[in-house]
This record gives C-alpha cells, structure tokens and sequence, in this order.
C-alpha cells in the first residue's frame, strides 16, 4: 500500500485503537419550518460539526408526493445550512451505475438519469431504482456550497464473480494499461498509455477511474470505499478481507495516476465503516476488522 495518500477512516465508535471519525447523521425534515417560510438564525458554517445525510429519504425510497420533490429537497439543503454543517453524505450504487454489468462486454456508466430520452425528471428519476441521478446530486452540493462525501456501494451482480478467485471480476487484474501491450500496478510506469490508461478488465479500477472524472468534475473529492464491508457472512472471510484491501488499494493508485498530471489533487480515500466490532459481541468479526487494518498499513 502506497504511504504516499494518507487514508481517512470512518468506523463504529466501538473500535478501539484505531482513527474515529465521529459521523453526526443529522436526518433532517423540511416540517422543522416556521410556516411563514423565515428561517432560524443560521450557524455559522463548521465542517466539524458533522455530517447530514440529506438523501437518506431518497434512498429509503421516501420521497415527497409528486409536485413537492424539489421544495423538499432544497429544505433540506436549507436547514443544514442553518446549522452550520458542511458535508452531505449520499450512497453511489455502482450496480445502478452499470445495471447491465456484463464482464464479457465493455462497460457502460449512467450517472445521469435521462427519463424517456428527454432529459431530466428528478422526482420520476428518484422513483425508479435504476436511474438514480448521481451527477445532479454532486452538481446540488457544490452549488449550495456543500461538501460531498461519497460511499461507493453495491457491486453488480455481474461482477460478484471472478475467474482469478476475487469476489469482483478482474480485481486481480493490472490496473493501467501499457504500450505495446500488457498491463500494470504502478501509476508511474513510463509506457502507460495516456489516451486509455485503464485495463478496463479490472472492473472496479474502471469503475472509480470514471467516477473521480465524472463526480469529479461536478465537485466530489471525497470517496468512502463501500460501508459495512463485513456485513454478510458471505463476505465476511479471508477471500473477501484481501479483496477489500486490493479494492482499497486500487482506489489509491488510480488517484496517485491521476495526481502525476495535476488532477484530483484534492481528492481522497476513506475507509468504509465496519459491523460487529467489539469483541465480546462478535470475536470473529472483530479479528477480521483488525487484520483488515493491518493488511491496509502494514
């Protein structure tokens, strides 16, 4: 794992002896307002504070009846705001992002839902589970000044297996491309090709490649790596323990390419909180949290 990239963590408050980022999940109701519309007087701005996860209803698939989406929406912005926190925390699907994941053919990425071929509808968008509106979601936080931090959740169902043994297909595989042909771990190999840098075999490292350029560019730099890694039994081992590292630390190479030319220099890796953590209520999961951590920093 490169020491270059420091990594932020965000864990149960349970788990001793490592980094604690205390998370305030502020779940926020447009109804808190005076019913003349004046808002409270508003805290300044303070990114300790916490953070607000304003799409939580959206995610529950809790909306607003039709006709009220957007006034919902922007109260919650506006309540946030007057409370002074700065972050907005909001779920990224990749099996939404690529619901037609096929690992035999070339990926397709959605970040934008497109209703009916005519453009955007967000309250349509937000009902239908696969047309999640990612873009304009990041777009809303940077236009209201607020900071985005977003997990990358839910692998397709496509890629949950893998001939090379991983739960993710081509995780095992070289990241970058190089000339004439052939692939690569290392971000400052000399024969990288710079026109298409990523072996888009490796599935996960195309994947996040896209979302830093396309999140990216609407303001997110802030990528929590999945949340609950250890949730399902089914994943809870020592197959998927060494590929959530190699998730990790593919994440972290792609990020160092991408800074060796000046690009998403504010960007950084968080560390997805984990289930089950204390040892008198789990001991297995426990010990698969501590050896993840030693894995990652060695």
């Amino acid at each position: 794992m490169s020491k270059k990239n420091a990594f932020a963590v965000i864990t149960d408050y349970r788990l001793p002896k490592v980094i604690i980022v205390l998370v305030l999940l502020a779940y926020l109701s447009p109804k808190a307002y005076a019913g003349d519309g004046t808002k409270p007087n508003a805290v300044p701005p303070n990114a300790s504070l916490g953070i607000a996860d304003l799409n939580t209803g959206l995610e529950a698939g809790h909306l607003p009846p039709n006709g009220e989406y957007q006034n919902w929406f922007q109260a919650n912005y506006d309540q946030t705001e007057n409370i002074g926190v700065q972050w907005n925390r909001w779920a990224v699907k990749w099996s939404q992002v690529e619901s037609s994941a096929n690992p035999n053919q070339p990926p397709e990425y959605h970040w934008l839902c497109v209703w009916d071929g005519v453009g955007t509808a967000p309250e349509e968008c937000e009902r239908n589970a696969d047309r999640y509106d990612y873009l304009r979601l990041a777009q809303e936080d940077e236009a209201r000044g607020v900071n985005s931090l977003v997990v990358l959740t839910e692998i397709p169902n496509g890629y949950q297996t893998s001939p090379d043994g991983s739960r993710i297909a081509g995780l095992s595989t070289g990241i970058f491309q190089i000339l004439p042909n052939g692939t690569t771990d290392d971000p400052n190999h000399p024969n990288i090709n710079h026109s298409n840098p990523i072996n888009t075999n490796n599935r996960w490292g195309a994947y996040f490649y896209q979302a830093t350029i396309v999140l990216g560019n609407a303001g997110v730099h802030h990528w929590q790596i999945m949340n609950e890694m250890n949730l399902s039994e089914a994943w809870s081992s020592q197959q998927w323990r060494n590929d959530y590292v190699r998730v990790v630390e593919v994440a972290d190479k792609v990020l160092q390419y991408r800074q060796r030319f000046g690009e998403a220099l504010q960007d950084q890796i968080i560390i997805g909180g984990s289930i089950y953590v204390f040892p008198d209520d789990n001991p297995d999961a426990y010990a698969w949290v501590l050896l993840m951590y030693q894995q990652l920093w060695g």
